[in-house]
């Protein structure tokens, strides 16, 4: 998995109309933070890859498993890809920031093109969207859709 491009040394871009609120100190702070999120992230979907082949590998060597125990342990195996798969969603939100902070447009919805409120970014510094349209995203969602997050 390829890594955005991200230099603290250097100036970053910071678009025509972007809020005056992100500074290069501020970008610098918020990146170190995706930063951090990313490496946490990475280490968790690989311990819960681990345990989801430990799991699998015991069943197999056990050899001896009825159908109790082989529901119980698909049971367990779908909780871990269900944690997998939240991780990898999240990744990749934490990444597509980096790339924003990468080309000035972070602290901008992708939306409406309106900056995002820095409180909701000091929170959530992933966030993609102000939390107008992130609402509106969450309400005309498909049913059986992966919810869009706050």
């Amino acid at each position: 998995m390829s890594q955005p491009s991200f230099d603290t040394t250097h100036a970053f871009s910071v678009r025509v109309g972007s809020p005056t609120y992100w500074s290069h100190a501020r970008l610098v702070k918020a990146a170190s933070a995706l930063w951090g999120r990313l490496a946490t992230l990475r280490a968790d979907i690989a311990r819960e890859l681990r345990k989801y082949d430990d799991e699998r590998f015991g069943l197999i060597a056990t050899n001896v498993a009825d159908s109790a125990e082989l529901s119980i342990a698909d049971l367990i195996g779908d909780v871990y890809l269900a944690e997998i798969e939240r991780d990898v969603c999240e990744l990749r939100d934490v990444e597509d920031a980096l790339r924003r902070i990468a080309d000035g447009s972070y602290g901008i919805c992708v939306e409406c093109t309106q900056p995002i409120d820095p409180m909701r970014l000091e929170l959530n510094p992933h966030a993609s969207r102000c939390l107008q349209c992130q609402k509106s995203a969450e309400s005309t969602q498909e049913p059986g859709q992966r919810p869009a997050r706050l």
